[in-house]
């Protein structure tokens, strides 16, 4: 048994105590408690977050000449290798998640070992959309479901697509006791500083651009061991994940804040984003561009 789970098991006797929308109590004393200054964990060791790249961040040129990418797909949960995922790559937000209009697909889905091959065309941008349909993630000789999952911000050249088991997007919110609605997505990733390390000690919230979105009841941070938690008020320090659960479907917008060196709590970084019902969505937070 995973650690994951066997967490879980703990965990779930307790689901009901918190309430499917959060304590409000809990969530007034978090908001009105200043987060401390942005931090990341080096050598097991805290010290303060490189955000000296804040408004002036440049990627940079992506691929000048057709570029193949290989490798493995596997679930983040357990690294078990996923089979019969196609892997799609988007240049711009607004054609995700249509097929059609990705730049690049893979000629073949995931083979036995997980592994696929895509070509990434001259002149795309240096940071891509990556998608994958879902395949099936074998688990001790036995297929477990995968799901649809969307990367935003990622490398073009970035070989390692994440994929997320069903029992995963199940199990997850009974640990912050949520009840889990299939028809809205799951909006998850990382605080990241100009030297590419999760950061710890932001905050994240995402909003709607059609409806009400109550970010405050929804998002969650995860502990040392990677589990998230209605404890923590803001992001870890050694992994700098948080994870947004019921996220309606359409464009929301996230954005990170944080205390750089001292003084007032500041826009990191913030992206428009669609959310596809039933699917995952991950974004790394990087420091705001020029």
């Amino acid at each position: 048994m995973n650690r994951f789970l066997s967490t879980l098991l703990f965990a779930l006797p307790l689901a009901g105590c918190g309430g499917g929308s959060g304590s409000a109590s809990s969530l007034d004393m978090a908001m009105a408690v200043q987060s401390p200054p942005l931090s990341v964990t080096v050598m097991g060791m805290a010290q303060p977050a490189d955000f000296s790249c804040l408004g002036s961040r440049k990627d940079p040129p992506g691929p000048m000449m057709d570029t193949v990418v290989t490798g493995k797909i596997t679930d983040f949960q357990d690294d078990n290798i996923v089979v019969g995922a196609t892997v799609y790559i988007w240049k711009d937000a607004a054609d995700v998640p249509d097929p059609m209009k990705a730049i690049a697909t893979t000629k073949a889905p995931s083979d036995k070992d997980g592994m696929y091959s895509i070509t990434i065309p001259a002149g795309a941008p240096y940071r891509i959309i990556r998608g994958n349909s879902g395949g099936m993630a074998i688990s001790n000789g036995n297929p477990v479901e995968t799901i649809p999952a969307y990367e935003f911000n990622r490398n073009f050249d970035d070989a390692n697509p994440v994929a997320v088991k069903t029992s995963t997007r199940e199990a997850i919110p009974g640990l912050v006791s949520i009840i889990p609605d299939e028809t809205k997505g799951v909006l998850a990733g990382a605080v990241r500083d100009c030297k590419n390390s999760e950061t710890g000690d932001a905050r994240v919230a995402v909003s709607m651009t059609t409806m009400t979105y109550d970010s405050d009841a929804n998002t969650f941070y995860f502990t040392d061991q990677d589990l998230p938690t209605r404890v923590l008020h803001w992001t870890n320090p050694k992994n700098g994940t948080f994870v947004s659960l019921n996220v309606p479907p359409g464009l929301a917008t996230v954005a990170a804040t944080g205390v750089v060196g001292s003084g007032a709590a500041k826009t990191l970084g913030s992206y428009t984003i669609p959310v596809q019902p039933g699917a995952v969505t991950i974004v790394e937070i990087l420091p705001a561009a020029m």
